[in-house]
Protein backbone atom coordinates (compact mmCIF):
# COMPACT_ATOMS: atom_id res chain seq x y z
CA UNK A 1 0.00 0.00 0.00
CA UNK A 2 1.55 3.65 -1.42
CA UNK A 3 0.50 6.41 1.74
CA UNK A 4 -1.91 9.29 -0.33
CA UNK A 5 -0.47 12.41 -1.01
CA UNK A 6 -1.51 16.20 -0.79
CA UNK A 7 -1.09 18.22 -3.36
CA UNK A 8 -0.46 21.96 -3.34
CA UNK A 9 -0.83 23.57 -6.55
CA UNK A 10 -2.04 26.98 -8.73
CA UNK A 11 -4.73 27.27 -10.95
CA UNK A 12 -3.25 29.64 -13.47
CA UNK A 13 -6.81 29.67 -14.95
CA UNK A 14 -8.79 30.92 -12.11
CA UNK A 15 -5.48 32.33 -10.65
CA UNK A 16 -5.29 30.49 -7.09
CA UNK A 17 -4.34 28.00 -5.36
CA UNK A 18 -5.91 24.52 -4.89
CA UNK A 19 -4.91 21.33 -2.90
CA UNK A 20 -5.40 17.79 -4.16
CA UNK A 21 -5.53 14.61 -2.60
CA UNK A 22 -4.74 11.93 -3.64
CA UNK A 23 -5.99 8.31 -2.47
CA UNK A 24 -3.58 6.07 -0.98
CA UNK A 25 -3.09 2.56 -3.40
CA UNK A 26 -2.82 -0.69 -3.33
CA UNK A 27 -1.28 -3.00 -5.06
CA UNK A 28 -1.72 -6.86 -5.39
CA UNK A 29 1.63 -8.51 -5.63
CA UNK A 30 2.27 -11.89 -7.01
CA UNK A 31 5.27 -14.53 -6.61
CA UNK A 32 6.01 -15.39 -10.19
CA UNK A 33 9.04 -17.06 -11.14
CA UNK A 34 8.81 -17.11 -14.72
CA UNK A 35 11.08 -13.35 -14.74
CA UNK A 36 13.70 -14.90 -12.62
CA UNK A 37 17.25 -14.73 -13.86
CA UNK A 38 19.59 -17.55 -12.80
CA UNK A 39 23.58 -17.16 -12.73
CA UNK A 40 25.67 -19.86 -13.82
CA UNK A 41 27.47 -22.15 -11.61
CA UNK A 42 30.57 -21.35 -13.38
CA UNK A 43 31.79 -18.24 -14.30
CA UNK A 44 31.87 -18.02 -18.23
CA UNK A 45 35.63 -17.39 -19.92
CA UNK A 46 35.32 -14.28 -22.21
CA UNK A 47 38.34 -14.68 -24.91
CA UNK A 48 40.93 -12.25 -23.90
CA UNK A 49 40.67 -9.49 -27.11
CA UNK A 50 43.10 -6.04 -26.31
CA UNK A 51 41.95 -3.25 -27.16
CA UNK A 52 43.24 -1.62 -30.08
CA UNK A 53 45.86 1.04 -29.67
CA UNK A 54 44.73 4.59 -31.30
CA UNK A 55 46.99 5.82 -33.56
CA UNK A 56 48.23 9.39 -32.74
CA UNK A 57 48.96 11.80 -35.27
CA UNK A 58 51.57 13.88 -34.77
CA UNK A 59 50.11 16.74 -37.08
CA UNK A 60 46.97 17.20 -34.96
CA UNK A 61 49.35 17.01 -31.71
CA UNK A 62 51.45 19.79 -33.28
CA UNK A 63 48.67 21.80 -33.90
CA UNK A 64 46.90 21.34 -30.71
CA UNK A 65 50.56 22.11 -28.85
CA UNK A 66 50.87 25.10 -31.19
CA UNK A 67 47.74 26.57 -30.60
CA UNK A 68 48.24 26.23 -26.99
CA UNK A 69 51.06 28.57 -27.09
CA UNK A 70 49.78 30.91 -29.25
CA UNK A 71 46.39 31.01 -26.83
CA UNK A 72 48.87 31.56 -23.87
CA UNK A 73 50.82 34.40 -25.36
CA UNK A 74 48.16 36.32 -25.96
CA UNK A 75 46.33 35.47 -22.47
CA UNK A 76 49.78 37.03 -21.19
CA UNK A 77 50.12 40.07 -22.81
CA UNK A 78 46.55 40.76 -22.09
CA UNK A 79 47.45 40.51 -18.38
CA UNK A 80 50.27 42.57 -19.24
CA UNK A 81 48.10 45.66 -20.95
CA UNK A 82 45.80 44.98 -18.16
CA UNK A 83 48.02 45.56 -15.14
CA UNK A 84 49.86 48.43 -17.16
CA UNK A 85 46.39 50.28 -17.85
CA UNK A 86 45.29 49.61 -13.93
CA UNK A 87 48.60 51.29 -12.80
CA UNK A 88 48.29 54.15 -15.56
CA UNK A 89 44.74 55.23 -13.89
Amino acid sequence: TLPGYDLNWWDSQNDEAKKTTLPELTLDVEKNDTGLITLPESPLSAPLVSAPSPESSGDVNSLWRTLTFVFLGLWIMTLGIAIWAWKKR
